[in-house]
């Protein structure tokens, strides 16, 4: 191979697709041929990185409005007859409010979690969108670090 050839480096598809935001797996692979489509590459995956950084940030808000309104929810509905002094004194009542409200505490944590899923996969897709476009830029750097004399 001569010297100054220009050399090709090519992506997996999977980077190529969380780089330019396709969720297909049809998407062909890119390849660089020279230093100028390199670093016109690695511009464009910066610019995405920063895109998927800032949908990031926008879910955790949410994230943070719903652990706020759980806490608060504990903190205004706390459980009747705590502690073993309502089961020791004989109250039936006290101590059937006290499992009922216990049940209705474990159904909101329930709720939260249903509520945060969502929430939590969508930031570690966006996390993994993030390292695969890291991955890209390291490959086409490390590409125009080849094409230097």
């Amino acid at each position: 191979m001569l010297r100054n050839a220009p050399r090709r480096i090519e992506l997996e598809r999977t980077e190529a697709d969380a780089v330019f935001g396709r969720n297909s797996g049809k998407a062909p692979t890119i390849t660089l041929q020279s230093v100028t489509e390199a670093k016109a590459f690695i511009i464009e995956c910066r610019m995405r990185k920063k895109e998927l950084q800032a949908q990031k940030k926008s879910i955790t808000p949410r994230q943070q409005e719903l652990r706020a309104a759980h806490t608060n929810y504990v903190r205004e509905h706390a459980t009747v007859g705590k502690g073993l002094g309502s089961l020791l004194m004989g109250s039936k009542t006290a101590a059937n409010q006290k499992k009922i409200q216990s049940m209705k505490h474990a159904q909101h944590r329930q709720q939260l979690a249903r509520d945060l899923t969502p929430l939590e996969t969508a930031k570690a897709a966006i996390d993994r969108s993030i390292l695969e476009a890291d991955l890209a830029i390291a490959r086409a750097q490390a590409h125009i670090e080849r094409q230097k004399p």
